[in-house]
């Protein structure tokens, strides 16, 4: 069950570095979450991804559910699935990996802003 949300002062773009590119129909876009504490903005995509976390560490939901936490591994998010990110250390780096075969964009399935309260 996801705790109580509320966007913070610094939440995306201030609390969240992004920089992206496509390579040979791979689309790589770096996550730089400055400090512990931060969420990045749950979400949904049309298909199945992976997220690298390359240094420090996150806590993940998936659709609501704790999913565990995770440092230096590949994880799966399964096409339609909400997934939300909370950095447990400051510098936490994660690479969200796309294959971009079907179209030359990463298309979202749904975004979901949370507030206080809501789950």
């Amino acid at each position: 069950m996801l705790p109580p949300l509320e966007r913070a002062v610094d939440q995306p773009p201030e609390g969240i570095g992004y920089e992206w590119t496509t390579i040979d129909h791979v689309f790589i876009k770096r996550m730089w979450i400055k400090k512990a504490g931060i969420y990045v903005p749950q979400h949904a995509h049309v298909y199945a991804h992976g997220s690298f976390v390359a240094t420090g560490a996150v806590r993940l939901w998936r659709d609501g559910e704790l999913a565990g936490d995770f440092r230096g591994t590949m994880i799966e998010i399964p096409a339609g699935v909400k997934h939300l990110f909370l950095s447990l250390e400051d510098d936490t780096n994660v690479f969200c990996i796309h294959n971009t075969m079907r179209k030359e964009i990463v298309e979202i399935l749904e975004e979901h802003d949370l507030l206080a309260g809501e789950v």
